[in-house]
């Protein structure tokens, strides 16, 4: 008997055609083009909400420093250069949580001195921004430049360029520490300062608006209290975004790899020279003293004319330059900056404030009348 096998074949499947496939990639397509906008949105909220907190962080040591001991942290810095010098941020380490780098650190030693690198070399994510660049970077002494200790992308404001007020240098003060600075040439035409002849004051009638040119809460040496800050502490600027130190940026551009050769002066966090003299720059960011006080540049060239001691109130070599940061406000957010006063909030300030409202928030005991309308709702230009 013969038997038979018959094997039994389910239905042939069928493979996606040309037409099948291409509706399925333009689909997948479609879906990153709506979903990576949204990403990176919440990545930048994310980076954002980071920058205010740490911000809001270093600000409350400030306040918990001062109410320990009577008084604001202070950088050293004296005439003649008299040493040790020492950063304001190392003696709040305690109030942000890093005992143990602050009973290492010598105090009667610079913050560039072999015994005290173990500390300064530290980096500190509460004084790094999410948003700036390589927070591998490194600072170093302006006399001999080399990469050696840790740098922070937020800065205090030291005081405020008195040529934003007069076109010209002036009289008053100590130069190099607390004094104005002693241009030889009239920055602003017909002697009148971009403080005192910018938007803002044309179009209010409010008096004087800008009075001088005013020291910052934080300036050198000062030991300043509280109290002294006439101005009211929520209209006062303790901390400002100062991305990207040493190196130099200009409208987003690095200037250059180089440190050696081009370098802002400041960044490292131990230093006595992580501080702003607010001066305003071209909208290019490429020349100081300007109406733009926010995102034009993060400083100046230090080996530049301005960016040397001379114009900058102290006298002309890179030893006296060691003394005074030459950074600017500058943050990588789109379209502004973060601020932090001496009430501990933070506000996103936009790139378009009027360089006159932002000379006055700079300010500690001036006692101008500032409107908060044109700092949330500044004039686009």
């Amino acid at each position: 008997m013969k038997l038979s096998w018959k094997v039994r074949r389910g239905p042939r499947s069928r493979g996606f055609s040309l037409v099948e496939l291409l509706v399925v990639i333009a689909i997948i397509a479609a879906l990153i083009a709506i979903l990576l906008p949204a990403i990176q949105y919440a990545r930048a909220t994310a980076r954002r909400s980071t920058s205010q907190s740490n911000l809001r962080n270093i600000t409350q040591a400030i306040l918990n420093y001062e109410t320990a001991n009577g008084f604001l942290p202070v950088a050293g810095r004296v005439p003649g250069d008299v040493k040790p010098r020492t950063g304001w941020m190392l003696h709040i380490l305690p109030q942000l949580d890093r005992r143990d780098l602050y009973e290492r650190y010598d105090f009667s030693k610079d913050w560039y001195h072999a015994d005290n690198l173990a500390v300064t070399s530290t980096r500190l994510p509460v004084l790094l921004d999410p948003s700036s660049p390589a927070p591998e970077r490194l600072d170093g002494r302006p006399e001999t430049f080399a990469g050696i200790v840790g740098v922070t992308d937020y800065a205090n404001i030291r005081a405020v360029d008195q040529r934003l007020f007069t076109g010209s240098g002036a009289t008053g003060g100590t130069p190099g520490i607390d004094g104005p600075n002693t241009p030889t040439t009239n920055i602003i035409g017909g002697g009148k300062g971009l403080a005192t002849g910018g938007t803002y004051a044309q179009q209010k009638t409010l008096g004087a608006f800008v009075n001088a040119w005013g020291l910052g809460a934080l300036a050198p040496n000062s030991k300043a209290r509280l109290a002294d800050i006439t101005d009211g502490v929520s209209h006062t600027i303790f901390l400002a975004e100062s991305h990207g130190r040493p190196y130099l940026y200009q409208r987003g551009v690095k200037v250059s790899d180089d440190l050696a050769a081009v370098r802002v002066n400041g960044g490292g966090w131990s230093r006595n020279a992580n501080d702003i003299r607010l001066a305003g720059f071209t909208k290019d960011g490429k020349n100081p003293i300007g109406s733009w006080g926010i995102n034009a540049a993060n400083g100046v060239q230090v080996n530049s004319s301005d960016g040397q001691a001379a114009n900058w109130g102290q006298g002309g070599t890179h030893a006296d330059a060691a003394r005074d940061g030459s950074g600017g406000i500058y943050s990588f957010h789109p379209g502004g900056a973060h601020l932090s006063f001496g009430d501990s909030s933070v506000k996103f300030v936009s790139e378009f404030i009027d360089i006159s409202v932002l000379a006055a928030l700079a300010t500690r005991d001036q006692n101008e009348l500032v409107d908060d309308f044109n700092i949330d709702n500044p004039t686009a230009r």
